[in-house]
């Protein structure tokens, strides 16, 4: 069989095994997305998130007064996967650059972010609970922190 023929025969295999891999690398935290709401006496707190990229969630998280109707707080949030590592990225009021916190364990409804050299937060711990329910634990040094219940 002449060269040319091989190689027409091999585009379809190679083809085909450059496509296996269809998947993103934040794929696993695709139970995130959407939009979550807690209330925490008189606030509701509404956090949201979607897929930007295959590499990047982005998320926005507002403190509302319910009785004003308010925005008391926001903040902005990113899940980048670069470098082969999973960072989350919280861009809040009062700090010029994002804070990042570095993925250090995952399971098939959770995740852990830390940063131990923040002053706080220096861990959060998203856990969807059910189909409904996300639960995020903000944990600080010295056993202070709080959990919302979306």
């Amino acid at each position: 069989m002449p060269k040319k023929s091989w190689s027409l025969l091999l585009l379809p295999l190679l083809a085909s095994c450059a496509s296996v891999d269809q998947t993103g690398p934040l794929e696993n935290l695709n139970w995130l997305l959407g939009e979550w709401r807690a209330e925490r006496g008189n606030e509701l707190v509404i956090e949201s998130w979607r897929e930007g990229t295959p590499h990047t969630f982005e998320g926005m998280s507002s403190t509302r007064s319910k009785a004003k109707k308010v925005v008391m707080s926001e903040e902005s949030m990113r899940i980048v996967h670069m470098s082969g590592e999973v960072f989350f990225l919280a861009k809040v009021p009062g700090n010029e650059l994002p804070v990042a916190f570095k993925m250090v364990s995952q399971g098939e409804r959770r995740a852990v972010f830390e940063n131990l050299k923040h002053d706080f937060p220096n861990r959060l711990i998203y856990h969807r609970l059910s189909m409904n329910t996300l639960r995020v634990d903000v944990q600080g040094k010295d056993g202070k922190g709080f959990s919302l219940r979306f």
